[in-house]
């Protein structure tokens, strides 16, 4: 059976553990660090790939004292998960400040290392749960942005050719919501 897959990146924090855990039911669940393989874990090519924690424009903060590049997650997922990217349609940074600028970024690092389109905040997140449903706003004006590797172009979000993500991610009780103004 098809589902998408939630890795928790940060450890140690109730917040970003309490969205992790409200993920329960819409997406199998894993941290990062976990030993299990994930060979079987299977997106049907369409299904997102979320990575949960905090993050700055370049690294993820796995544990208060340590950080770590999107390749290097990626690739401790890929080499000694055995995570399959093709079985998932895009990454999902569901985080803070995952996109930097146009041309570099935690979502570009994720992007070049997996293969995939990666959709980040510009900005921090504010994340929130209604129920089964998670949501995830960028703060002080941000905006989504989607990287797409292969053609080493970023787009809006908002833009008709991004509409899918919003789609699934909302399959999967994810609501991505525009710029809130604090």
């Amino acid at each position: 059976m098809a589902s998408g897959l939630g890795v928790l990146v940060t450890s140690g924090d109730s917040q970003i553990g309490d969205i992790f855990s409200a993920l329960e039911g819409a997406l199998d669940r894993t941290t990062w660090r976990s030993s299990s393989l994930l060979n079987e874990r299977n997106g049907d090519g369409k299904l997102p790939l979320v990575l949960l924690g905090h993050a700055n424009e370049l690294r993820f903060k796995a544990t208060a004292n340590e950080r770590k590049t999107g390749a290097e997650v990626v690739n401790h997922l890929v080499a000694t998960r055995k995570l399959a990217p093709s079985k998932f349609g895009f990454v999902f940074l569901a985080g803070c400040r995952g996109a930097h600028t146009n041309r570099e970024g935690l979502y570009i690092d994720v992007g070049n290392a997996i293969g995939l389109p990666v959709l980040a905040s510009t900005t921090s997140v504010s994340m929130g749960r209604s129920g089964s449903k998670v949501s995830f706003t960028p703060i002080e004006k941000g905006e989504w942005k989607v990287y797409y590797p292969d053609e080493g172009v970023v787009y809006n979000l908002r833009l008709e050719r991004c509409k899918h993500f919003r789609d699934v991610l909302a399959s999967v009780e994810i609501q991505v919501n525009d710029a809130a103004s604090f």
